[in-house]
């Protein structure tokens, strides 16, 4: 097998991930696969080759070079292109400008300085679009030159970057001082450098033309350019080819750890001499998963290893050559490597001791000198990380295997080393954090090991969902930055804001692997790096040196995995090593614990609450009830605090103290392993103080009641932390040992978490809180998940059918495996206390609510934890500005004006890979203090870089909500502030369906969610018998179609995207006698116990639960037969109507165009609640003449009446006929005509309808909105043309002329030119069944008269305030002053805001 090395090119380097190394291999060996690498793209003459080409260039290039090379030893003298020291004029005129023509860019003109928001960047040349500076050779690329032209401020590289970075329609730039060039790249969202240099004096003196060929095929014009058609240059498509090529590495990578945790696991059950290790497992000494966690170690030390190795960071630094050498030939594992490479290994363990001992030395106090090899210490190298594997023997075979595994990722027949000097801690941690939810499987007598993850954690041992880097960067910018920047404000000294840049302290609750917080930490440590560099540029010892400084000081976090916890220190110890110094000490600001269960910030604990006492699973109920009343009169005598044991007396006076003995441990040096030693020994002497022990012993006590076991006994007797024994304690008093006893084991074993014994310096001593706090919390839902529970233990329960059969095989364990069934209740008691806790304890009063998930309650949590001046930024589901149940939250944040700004994505672009496209989540942003401004909101962004597109935001405030959400005041969600106005606008002339708040409910309508689909289950039947009748669900039902698909067609029809339920074909729906095939039936007496008395028809209006603003259509109602209806099909009752017909005209005013697009702005998610529809805007039923009745009822009635089986509700529909006829064609027409009818209805002009329908045909494509994008393009693939919107805007056109008065009596005036005045029809029945008396029946007259009742005082007139500007002008406009774009009905504004109320020139663009 072909072995592809980390780096053969000895004058190219490349730093980070943006053009890695492979690459360059590809490029040099000419990859077919790769893009652009023919002579033709290059713009070769026909029947040039390249290497002949490249052969001219270097043959001119090397006699310049030496030309150069000489004039450069006579800087300083009287050469008059000498430019002085700096050799500019001499290094550009006789060697870039020339070597730049050579690659295709001919003769570079200078460039004036670029200004972005006030700051210059004098980048000196520039080709197309393509910035290049070009500097003398005797400027350095990394450091400042004062003086110097492009070096005076910054570096060039620096300037460069930044220039890049900040930007808008640059992504490629390059520097050169002649003696290197580097290739750089816009990468504001990475955290350390990312370029490629070429070493031009290495490689024009060595003669090295190979390194000349990859730099000719890398730099050449033809690689930067863009054309019309071609907006990506070939190098992005070559960087964007790497990254997806990383992609996939990273999944072999993760394969290859496994395999390595594999080969360690079987090697040490099989080694012969490993009996006492066998014999511990056997017997349960040493359980399987802390096996695997020893091994998990051993990987974090190899991979530990091979990074420090690579980035040449292990060894000491000044140590001699020889003794570097040493280490290297015979103790590192980059010969490790190279040996996995040739060898297959014997049978021996001489590796594997080798390797022991270099992992030994690491971890003792002095290191080993004669090996240059550090005293790094920390947990990571410690003797008792491994325990039980430090004695056992591991063969060379295996060894290699495991060694080989992490080295190298094979494709195809190439094996491909990992570049792990360039492998950053994003991509170590995907690949490391989806092993903490893999299973081991092992047996020790057959000496095998495997690992499996349980149901529901597929996609979490994918890493998919860790957070890609570009949005930790964004809400580090949004979040972090201003905290950096007030800290720093007014602090001239460069010492006042070195120390006011440490004092800041940043926190995940959710840590994993560290991801956001190694972010941050480079974030506060560059600019720690430049205030101590002053004038100059920091060099990369002094960027490490801050980092390290930053993450001893600054950085906090917080994990329920103790896994996640060592690998969060890992990746920090891997970010911050210094040669030459210990790892930091991170235990007291890296912790593992519940981040939710425990006594929290600023939380009264004064008294146990009774409800700390409700019964969870497995409680018995009396003994609950009794405990709580026990509790309560144990309250009502309850005493103050007093302190026998410490001189402190209060709360206060304790967090003091803490604070200060805390702070002693953090000033306490670690430049040295034996002082890192002590301020761990310091550490574990203040937590085993009698005052931390007691003041920890009292929170552990407080949070146990809520925990507590309550089995069937006397309760007055039960040993329980009730408020006398808090009170006791508190006194002074000794508790019952057994009870503390009990209580330390319920805290070991939940983890709680109080957050401030756990970081006393943050909360304390004037401090009050974190300056950030970041992170990506669980998003999950605070409960038991049976299938993830059984999964190992016993996968047939895991895969039962459903609920109901899964209930019955866990019921049968009580005779088969009870000790199970004991484990099973005892998690959920665990799961189920945790919820009580959540609910009672006064943590989250806001996030507690409904069907608790944990992504709330961290953000509820993080809130908490800041100080007054500190900032939250977080990626959540965007439910929590969206959802019913958190409206509180909401409402909290709306009405204190906390939030700064939330950026909501879907996940179409798969940000995200792995989770479904659906899922939609934000960066929100809230402050301490009080938001001056209006919060910025966004939705819909797919890609980072959209976040730069102002159309995109919106403000809202309290009356916006009071006007577009009154039920709920949560969030609507808009793609673009059009949206927003328009959406206002309609609700300022339409009523909601059902105003809670004012008690008005015009309709009378009730909801119905009949059957629950899983807690019912229990009650369906999969065939058909008599007295049963079908259980309709959302996939079966579309607009005016209860038949729209049926499960006796599924396996036969193809499904949508394969697999969904097929759809009815034509033949069938033109078939009135066939009736759909549900997948289960009910009990008719079952079906009708659920149905209101009043309720008497035998159909029932429904909509689709289950839908997305993303689909073809989101708001699907439809008329079905009386019938079992699923919970994914909730049926709206009506009570009260003077007519049936009414329902009709709610269920076309429900599938129209308008209505839905309104509906768009609402449902953020998957499900559209009962919540989402009651607050959307419907006309009343008051609102309706005869006129508008004679003019629907007969549309939706032929839409309706297909099949016999809705006989019942056209004869209540005055209809006595057949059937209607199905035709496509028709029914198109008639929901045009009933779509521009609403419209109007809904006071819409033909503009604004336009954009309704297709905002792309309005704007243009580059318009960041969509109304219908997916039904344009399923009719674009049908018929050719967007054919609803025709069909639409000619039903309109016809109605052109005709008065349609809105509901609060303003007319709707069209802007369209069409007047056409045809008839609108309506048709018949089947020909060949209508009776001579049905054929008049629904008369359409020519020119109807649509005229609309004024309603009655349910829709109230609102007038526009006279400063509200129309919008009617949807035009794009651009300010002949200042250059802005703007909407047309944004002018007026502009004008005021910008030009202080003057009058400016407009030229309109569309």
């Amino acid at each position: 097998m072909q072995t592809r090395n980390r780096n053969t090119f000895t004058t190219i380097h490349t730093e980070g991930a943006l053009l890695p190394v492979d690459l360059l291999q590809r490029i040099s060996e000419n990859d077919k696969n790769l893009e652009g690498l023919n002579p033709e793209s290059y713009h070769l003459a026909p029947g040039e080759k390249l290497n002949e080409a490249i052969n001219r260039s270097w043959n001119r290039l090397s006699g310049l070079w030496g030309t150069f090379q000489a004039a450069r030893g006579r800087l300083g003298s009287t050469d008059p292109l000498g430019g002085g020291g700096a050799g500019t004029t001499l290094t550009r005129e006789r060697w870039l400008l020339p070597l730049f023509q050579e690659l295709g860019f001919g003769r570079l003109s200078t460039s004036k300085a670029v200004d972005i928001e006030g700051k210059s960047y004098p980048i000196s040349h520039r080709w197309q679009n393509v910035p290049l500076h070009l500097v003398g050779c005797g400027i350095e690329m990394d450091k400042r030159t004062p003086g110097a032209a492009g070096a005076s401020r910054t570096s060039p590289h620096s300037l460069m970057q930044e220039y890049l970075n900040r930007s808008d329609d640059v992504q490629w730039g390059v520097i050169s001082n002649g003696l290197g060039l580097r290739i750089l790249r816009d990468n504001a969202t990475l955290t350390r450098q990312a370029y490629i240099e070429f070493d031009l004096e290495s490689m024009f003196d060595g003669e090295i033309y190979s390194d000349f060929v990859l730099l000719w095929l890398m730099c050449h014009q033809s690689r930067f350019e863009t054309t019309e058609k071609q907006t990506e240059c070939l190098l992005e498509k070559w960087s964007k080819s790497a990254q997806e090529s990383g992609t996939r590495a990273l999944d072999d990578l993760r394969r290859g750890v496994e395999e390595a945790i594999v080969s360690f696991g079987q090697g040490f059950l099989q080694h012969p001499l490993n009996g006492e290790l066998r014999n511990r497992l056997k017997n349960g000494d040493l359980s399987a998963q802390d096996y695997y966690r020893q091994l998990l170690r051993l990987v974090y030390r190899l991979i530990f290893l091979f990074a420090a190795e690579d980035r040449d960071l292990l060894l000491l630094p000044g140590a001699a050559v020889e003794t570097r050498q040493r280490f290297l030939n015979y103790y590192s594992t980059t010969r490790l490597r190279a040996l996995a490479q040739r060898q297959r290994g014997s049978r021996h363990h001489d590796r594997y001791e080798a390797l022991r001992l270099v992992m030994t030395l690491l971890g003792s106090d002095s290191g080993c000198p004669e090996l240059a090899i550090p005293a790094l210490g920390g947990f990571l190298f410690d003797a008792r990380s491994t325990a039980d594997l430090n004695e056992a023997r591991l063969d060379n075979q295996a060894l290699l295997v495991a060694v080989r595994s992490l080295a190298f990722i094979t494709e195809g027949n190439t094996r491909r080393a990992v570049d792990y000097r360039n492998l950053g801690p994003e991509e170590l941690g995907s690949v490391y954090e989806s092993l903490l939810e893999l299973h081991p499987l092992l047996n020790t007598d057959a000496g095998t090991f495997q690992l499996t993850s349980a149901a529901g954690n597929e996609r979490k041992t994918t890493g998919s969902y860790y957070t890609p880097s570009s949005l930790i960067q964004v809400l580090l910018d949004s979040a972090l930055d201003p905290v950096i920047q007030d800290r720093l404000k007014g602090k001239q000294d460069a010492a006042q804001q070195e120390q006011a840049l440490l004092d800041l302290k940043v926190c995940d609750p959710a840590c994993g692997s560290g991801h956001f917080l190694i972010a941050a930490a480079h974030r506060i440590a560059g600019r720690l790096a430049e205030v101590r560099a002053g004038d100059n540029e920091p060099s990369p010892n002094e960027t490490r040196r801050a980092l390290r400084d930053v993450i001893r000081h600054c950085i906090y976090g917080v994990d329920i995995n103790p896994m996640a916890v060592e690998l969060c220190k890992v990746n920090l110890w891997l970010e911050s090593l210094e040669p030459g110094k210990p790892l930091s000490f991170l235990d007291a600001h890296i912790q593992c614990g519940d981040s939710l269960v425990g006594v929290g910030p600023r939380l009264d604990i004064s008294e146990i609450p009774d409800e700390a006492f409700n019964s969870a699973v497995g409680d018995d109920k009396e003994t609950s009830i009794a405990l709580k009343k026990r509790n309560k009169r144990e309250r009502s005598g309850q005493l103050g605090f007093r302190w026998k044991t410490t001189e402190l007396t209060n709360p206060e006076d304790l967090a003091r103290w803490r604070s200060e003995q805390s702070s002693q441990v953090e000033a306490m040096p670690e430049d040295e392993a034996c002082q890192v030693v002590a301020k761990a020994k310091a550490y574990a002497e203040f937590l085993q103080t009698q005052e931390y022990i007691q003041n920890r012993l009292e929170y552990d006590m407080w949070t146990a009641a809520f925990f507590w076991p309550m089995p069937k006994c006397d309760a007055e007797h039960l040993l329980a932390p009730t408020q006398q024994e808090l009170r006791m304690l508190r006194s002074g008093g000794n508790p019952d040992p057994h009870l503390i006893k009990k209580i330390l084991k319920l805290a070991e074993e939940i983890r709680f978490f109080h957050w401030e014994l756990a970081f006393p310096q943050v909360f304390g001593k004037g401090i009050h809180g974190f300056d950030c706090l970041l992170g990506n919390p669980p998003w999950e839902k605070i409960k038991l998940q049976e299938e993830e529970f059984f999964a190992v233990r016993d996968p047939n329960i895991a895969s039962a059918a459903n609920k109901a059969a899964r209930h019955k095989l866990i019921i049968l364990l009580e005779k088969s495996n009870p000790s199970l069934l004991k484990d099973f209740y005892d998690a959920k008691h665990a799961a189920d206390s945790t919820s009580k806790f959540i609910r009672h304890s006064n943590r989250f009063p806001l996030g507690s609510i409904g069907d608790v998930n944990t992504y709330p309650l961290f953000t509820e949590l993080a809130i908490s934890s800041i100080s007054k001046t500190g900032f939250v930024g977080m990626v959540i589901p965007t439910g929590i500005v969206t959802d019913d149940p958190l409206k509180t939250f909401f409402q909290f944040l709306i009405t204190n004006r906390k939030i700064n700004s939330l950026i909501g994505f879907e996940n179409e672009d798969f940000l995200f890979p792995g989770i479904a496209n659906v899922v939609r989540f934000c960066l929100l942003v809230v402050s301490g203090e009080t938001y001056e401004l209006k919060p910025r909101f966004a939705f819909y962004l797919r890609r980072v870089e959209q976040i730069k597109e102002d159309l995109r935001f919106f403000e809202i405030d309290q009356n916006d909500l009071n006007l577009l959400n009154s039920n709920t005041l949560t969030c609507p969600v808009f793609r673009n502030k059009i949206d927003h106005e328009l959406t206002k606008a309609i609700y300022e002339r339409i009523p909601i369906f059902e105003n809670e708040n004012k008690k008005n409910n015009p309709w009378s309508i009730t909801f119905s969610a009949m059957f629950h689909t899983s807690n019912d289950s229990g009650l369906f039947y999969d065939s058909l018998n008599h007295g049963l009748v079908p259980l309709y669900e959302a996939k079966m039902i579309w607009h005016y179609d209860h038949r729209f698909a049926s499960y006796e067609l599924k396996g036969i029809l193809p499904g949508k995207g394969g697999r969904g339920l097929p759809e009815l074909p034509l033949e069938l729906h033109q078939n009135p006698n066939f009736s759909i095939t549900p997948r289960y039936w009910l009990s008719e007496d079952e079906v009708e116990n659920r149905i209101p008395k009043y309720w008497t028809n035998r159909w029932f209006v429904c909509f689709r639960n289950i839908t997305s603003a993303k689909l073809e259509r989101t708001a699907v109602f439809s008329i079905i037969p009386r019938g079992g209806v699923a919970d994914t099909a909730p049926v709206i009752y009506f009570q009260g109507l003077s007519s049936n017909k009414l329902m009709c005209c709610f269920l076309a005013n429900a599938n129209s165009m308008i209505f839905d697009f309104v509906t768009r702005q609402k449902v953020s998610g998957t499900h559209m609640n009962f919540y989402f529809v009651k607050q959307l805007p419907v006309l009343s039923p008051s609102s309706y003449s005869e006129t508008n009745i004679e003019f629907i009822v007969p549309r939706v009635l032929e839409l309706v009446y297909t099949a016999f089986d809705l006989k019942a509700f056209a004869e209540d529909m005055d209809y006595h006929g057949e059937p209607f006829a199905w035709d496509e064609d028709r029914r198109s027409l008639l929901r045009a005509e009933l779509d521009a009818y609403y419209a109007k209805l809904y006071g819409l002009s033909r503009e604004e309808l336009r954009y309704v329908l297709d905002p792309e045909e309005v704007y243009g494509p580059d318009f960041p909105g969509e109304t219908f994008r997916v039904l344009k393009e399923k009719e674009i693939k049908l018929y050719g043309e967007y054919r609803t919107r025709r069909l639409v805007l000619e039903a309109w056109d016809r109605l052109e002329g005709v008065e349609v008065s809105n509901p609060d009596g303003h007319s709707a005036q069209s802007s369209a030119v069409s007047t056409r005045q045809e008839t609108i029809t309506v048709a018949q029945p089947r020909p060949e069944s209508r009776p001579a008396a049905v054929r008049t029946q629904f008369p359409a007259p020519a020119k109807p008269s649509l005229s609309v009742t004024p309603p009655d005082k349910v829709v109230k007139e609102i007038d526009p305030p006279a400063d509200q500007p129309t919008l009617s002008d949807f035009g794009l406009y651009k300010c002949e002053v200042c250059g802005k774009m703007v909407m047309g009905f944004e002018k007026a504004n502009h004008e005021q805001e910008k030009h202080g109320g003057k009058s400016v020139d407009w030229k309109k663009m569309r």
